[in-house]
């Protein structure tokens, strides 16, 4: 539809006639009989349910996930200097003999001989190994894309080899610069921490795909990202074929945080010499052996190779991967509020449990997925076994969670059996501090049983909202129920629990929010809670609805002509060309346009978002607002 170009704005009406006569040619009469029936009503109903809908994947949500900045768009000559200058990693400059090796001396590095390089310097095996005066930081050659050789997939994810001596407070600071500039990562809904077992995992096929598809509606919903242990084992792995078998139609930030040293193949993501300057690093995955090495998913987006030094030790990437997480939550945060993050716990071992633990301390809540194993099934227990007292702690009463001696005694002995390879009684009690810590924090903790009614990531979302507290927390918590349409959630855990009185704005904030994402169920709850959409649809509030409508929506394809911001009176005169002459539209009128305020409101605020949410598609929510209306028959 084009404007005039003469003085007076609007649609030319000759044109306008030829603009109807052309959209509406098939279904001439139809038409017919909804003008003599029906009414406009029903006519914008029939628009509604005939438009055509976008491709499958275009976003729905005003969270929605939009493409990464693709690294050839920057100068990759100035990544490399970056990363040269910023990024170190450590690497053994001291080879002390540890064994004989099959074919050559290892050192307590893990490493052989020869791949210490040359000019290294050799001890004898007396002296006793350290990590910190054994190893030294150096320049990183290990950056770029993976180009996956064995796989069946396109992705070329990107891959930085790190010390770990960044995994703190302030070294972390430099991965903000990596994420935002150099990968080009947009900005999350939700933050997602799987953890769980690797080489021991056994997880039945039901359990796998309640967990799969439970992550994945919950990840797709909110544009989550993910963050795993990056390893092709376990239920890393499990995330990873979800992700793949779903990459066609959702792009799902995928972060593996892993160790180095216990990467397989890791040689292969060397930058040499000759290739310093391709961006792309072939890497295999095949002949993997079960020692305790693991190759990368092939299905994920990023990879951190958190790199001690050493190739044996397991754990080193833990504290890196916490102050990511913590990084990232607060790089996104919103009004003084961090990121919403959870951690999900499925079956584990013996650092599911520290991870789960490092979260918690944090405030992140975490769900565990009871009756999946191991290191989950005996927190589940734990924290069954948890009452709360009130206890006098700093001259306050304080309610704590309090496992009896029994009950501790019963959590060892779970321990000792799922835990018999350690056989030192200090990590049996480690192990035993720890799981009681979580108790402790209960009300943090949602058990997931898998005999549930509910799916996975409605206790997700229960999860979260547990968890909110100042009012800001509580808006950037109900938009994430709005975004995955759980109104039951929101009802049950907020509005119910009468503890807060929200504004006026707040709810009006919530109600626009809920309309954008045509979230009908929302907006009910909303309006019965106390929203009032008169307060609420003001002509400014109404000329910003127009001017962000649904990419996928009838209303948008037509509207997109224009060159300038939608006004309420080219809405108007849209209805009337349509209408040809039958309807009169109060949009047109100047105090809604040009000589519009900040407090002018409708009459019928009903009727109009009777007509917007069947322009945009929305019929279910353009039925409630008909039904609504104080002259349903006028209107119609």
């Amino acid at each position: 539809v084009s404007t005039q170009s003469t003085g007076s704005s609007g649609i030319n009406a000759e044109y306008g006639k030829q603009w109807y006569q052309r959209r509406v040619r098939g279904l001439v009469y139809t038409l017919v009989l909804v003008w003599q029936r029906y009414t406009l009503f029903h006519f914008l109903l029939l628009w509604s349910l005939s438009s055509q809908r976008e491709e499958m994947g275009e976003e729905r949500s005003v969270t929605g996930f939009s493409s990464a900045l693709d690294m050839d768009q920057f100068s990759f000559t100035a990544y490399e200097q970056w990363v040269k200058k910023e990024i170190k990693v450590r690497e053994c400059c001291v080879f002390i003999k540890k064994t004989d090796g099959e074919l050559e001396p290892v050192c307590h590095c893990g490493n052989v001989r020869s791949a210490h390089g040359e000019g290294i310097q050799i001890h004898g095996e007396q002296e006793k190994w350290d990590k910190t005066t054994h190893t030294t930081l150096t320049e990183c050659s290990a950056f770029g894309k993976i180009n996956f050789l064995d796989e069946d997939t396109t992705l070329q994810p990107e891959y930085i080899r790190v010390a770990s001596d960044y995994g703190d407070r302030k070294n972390i600071q430099r991965m903000e610069k990596l994420m935002r500039e150099f990968w080009g990562l947009n900005q999350p809904g939700l933050l997602i921490s799987v953890i769980g077992g690797n080489k021991s995992f056994h997880v039945s096929h039901d359990v796998c795909l309640h967990f799969q598809h439970g992550l994945l509606n919950a990840a797709k919903s909110t544009n989550g990202w993910i963050i795993t242990s990056g390893q092709d084992e376990g239920v890393t792995k499990l995330v990873g074929d979800i992700i793949g078998r779903s990459i066609l139609t959702s792009k799902i930030y995928t972060i593996g945080v892993c160790s180095w040293g216990k990467t397989w193949n890791n040689e292969m993501l060397l930058r040499k010499n000759n290739r310093y300057n391709e961006t792309v690093t072939d890497y295999s995955t095949s002949f993997t052996p079960d020692t305790g090495y693991a190759s990368l998913e092939p299905n994920h987006s990023h990879f951190f190779l958190i790199d001690d030094g050493t190739t044996d030790n397991s754990g080193v990437e833990i504290k890196f991967r916490g102050e990511l997480q913590y990084l990232i939550t607060k790089m996104y945060e919103k009004d003084g509020v961090p990121l919403p993050m959870i951690c999900i716990m499925l079956e584990g071992g013996s650092q599911s449990i520290e991870m789960a633990l490092n979260s918690l301390r944090m405030g992140q809540p975490l769900v565990v997925i009871k009756g999946s194993g191991r290191a989950a099934d005996i927190v589940c227990a734990a924290c069954e076994m948890t009452a709360f007292k009130e206890d006098f702690v700093n001259g306050e009463f304080v309610m704590r969670g309090v496992v009896s001696d029994d009950g501790k005694r019963d959590i060892q002995d779970m321990l000792e059996a799922c835990f018999s390879k350690f056989k030192e009684s200090a990590i049996i009690e480690k192990l035993l501090a720890n799981v009681l810590e979580i108790a402790s924090l209960k009300k943090q903790v949602t058990i997931y049983k898998l005999d549930s009614t509910e799916p996975l990531d409605f206790a997700i979302l229960s999860s979260l909202m547990k968890s909110i507290g100042e009012s800001a927390a509580r808006m950037r918590q109900l938009k994430l129920a709005i975004t995955w349409g759980h109104e039951k959630v929101a009802k049950e855990l907020i509005f119910e629990k009468k503890d807060y009185n929200f504004k006026n704005e707040e709810l009006n904030s919530l109600l626009l929010f809920s309309i954008v994402n045509r979230r009908t169920g929302f907006v009910k709850l909303l309006l019965d809670y106390g929203a009032d959409l008169k307060n609420f649809l003001t002509a400014p509030t109404l000329t910003k609805l127009y001017n962000i409508l649904p990419k996928n929506s009838g209303a948008y394809r037509i509207l997109t002509h224009y060159d300038r911001a939608i006004s309420l009176r080219d809405i108007g005169e849209l209805m009337e060309v349509v209408m040809e002459g039958t309807y009169h539209s109060i949009l047109t009128q100047d105090r809604y346009n040009q000589d519009m305020r900040e407090d002018d409101r409708f009459d019928n605020p009903y009727d109009l978002m009777m007509v917007y949410s069947a322009l945009i598609d929305a019929s279910d929510m353009a039925k409630f607002f008909w039904e609504n209306s104080r002259t349903p028959i006028a209107t119609a």
